[in-house]
This record gives structure tokens, sequence and C-alpha cells, in this order.
């Protein structure tokens, strides 16, 4: 008996010891993945750093040029430089995604409130003349009180605004698009919905939609924009407990749906 309770003893023992030593690993691991993690962190947000800087002085003197400060342009210089400022203004929001894509989180406990229904009316009036500038209908439906959400107002207003540019790219001369607000009290959410009478997106894509740089293809021809937009959008919606899905027909338009949880009243004392 003696002998094969020492038996159980020391493979309990031996057991421990297995664990403490997988144990140890997995924290290594961590401590690895973590530091490997802030490096990357470290090194986008110095290239960021470092490309944004050119870039700026690039389109501060293409605008220079372009207003005419040098001289009067041909009609052929003025057009390439143009074509040019189209460009650059690419560069500067892919590089702008790419570090939305790859910042951190922000804390829970920073939140704050955010009154959805102002910033939303806020969104829509800004994009108002990108949309007359396409020849587009933009209309919105909102409450006429205010509805509070917990979260970040700067990266909630940046996700939105990406879903409500796409569906402005994305729809052709003649189209519309709509913004709506709903409230869900009963299940505590509320939900802003983006639809349009764009292009809509192939079945093949709307699987990968959310996908880091997945770039849709419509007709063979691959869509504009770096697809890095909407999986930043869905980043920031996760962050803050909510969630986005798309619903879309080729050649019917697509709609846009964001959920958010409601503000807890008794949160906010």
């Amino acid at each position: 008996m003696e002998g094969a309770l020492t038996h159980h003893v020391l493979g309990n023992l031996a057991h421990g010891l297995i664990q403490a030593q997988l144990i140890s690993r997995q924290q290594q691991a961590v401590r690895k993945l973590r530091a490997l993690n802030q490096a990357k962190s470290d090194f986008v947000g110095t290239v960021n750093h470092e490309l944004r800087t050119p870039l700026a002085s690039i389109a501060g003197y293409l605008e220079m040029i372009i207003d005419g400060v040098g001289g009067e342009l041909p009609p052929e210089a003025s057009t390439m430089l143009h074509a040019v400022e189209r460009n650059t203004t690419k560069l500067s929001e892919l590089i702008e995604n790419i570090s939305a894509l790859s910042s951190r989180e922000t804390d829970a406990s920073d939140y704050g409130p955010v009154d959805i229904v102002h910033l939303v009316s806020q969104l829509t009036s800004r994009a108002v003349l990108e949309a007359s500038a396409g020849g587009l209908t933009l209309d919105c439906t909102l409450p006429d009180h205010a509805i509070t959400v917990s979260g970040d107002r700067d990266q909630l207003s940046a996700a939105i605004a990406i879903v409500l540019s796409n569906a402005i790219k994305f729809t052709q001369e003649d189209g519309s698009v709509a913004v709506g607000l709903t409230l869900d009290p009963g299940h505590g959410h509320v939900v802003v919905l983006v639809r349009d009478t764009g292009i809509g997106i192939p079945p093949d894509d709307l699987p990968h939609l959310f996908d880091s740089f997945h770039r849709a293809a419509n007709s063979n021809q691959v869509l504009p924009g770096a697809g890095v937009g909407l999986s930043v959008a869905r980043k920031t919606f996760e962050a803050h407990h909510g969630t986005i899905t798309v619903e879309s027909r080729l050649g019917a338009g697509t709609a846009v749906a964001i959920t958010l949880p409601l503000l807890n009243p008794a949160a906010v004392g």
C-alpha cells in the first residue's frame, strides 16, 4: 500500500512539473508575441510618420502649382498634375487606413457617452457636397431626440464615415444614398442603416468583404480602393461591442447595418 501511495504521489508530482513547464513556456510565448506585436506597431507608426511628412509637402506644393502660384500652366500639364493630386490623396488615405488597422483598441474604460444621432447628422452633412459632386441624392432620416451609446466619438465617426464614403463612391450618377437610424430599446441597441442604389457587390466577394486588403471585383474589373476600410470599420464596431453586416445584390445596390448597444443610464452617473 505504501508503495502504491508513493507511486501515486510521484506520478502527481511529475504531472505537476510537466504542467508547470508547459505554463512557463506558454507565458514565454505570450511575452514574445506581445513584444513582436509592439515592434510591429512601432514600425508601422514610424513608417507612417516618415511617409506623412513628405506626402504633406508634396500635396501642399501640388495645390500651389495647380492654383497657378508658379505661373499659368499649359492644359496638358494641368491635367497631369490633377492626376498626381488624385493619387496623392489615395496614398494619404491608404496611410491613414493602415495606421487605423494597426492601432491599438482604445480601453473601454476611456469610453464616454456619444450622441449617435448628432454624430450621424454631422457626417451626412459633410458628405452632401461629395454626393452632390457625383450627381447623387443623399437622404438622411433621423430621430428628433438624442440616442446615446458608449464609445470613442472619433473612432466611431471614422468608422461610420468609411461606410458612408463607400456608399457614395460605388453609386453611379443619378443614384441615391439613404441614411437612417432605428432604435430598438427592447434589445438595448440602435441600428444605423446605410442603403445605396450602387453597383452592388459580387456574391463571391461578400464572405471576404471584411478581410484586410481584399478588393472586390465587378465584371472582372477590380474596384478602386485599398481594401482596408471595412476591415478597420468592423474592428472599431466590434471594439464597441457592436456589429456590422452587409447585404448586397450585384447591380441592385448595397445595405449596411451597424448595430451598437445603447448606453446604460446607470453607467453615466
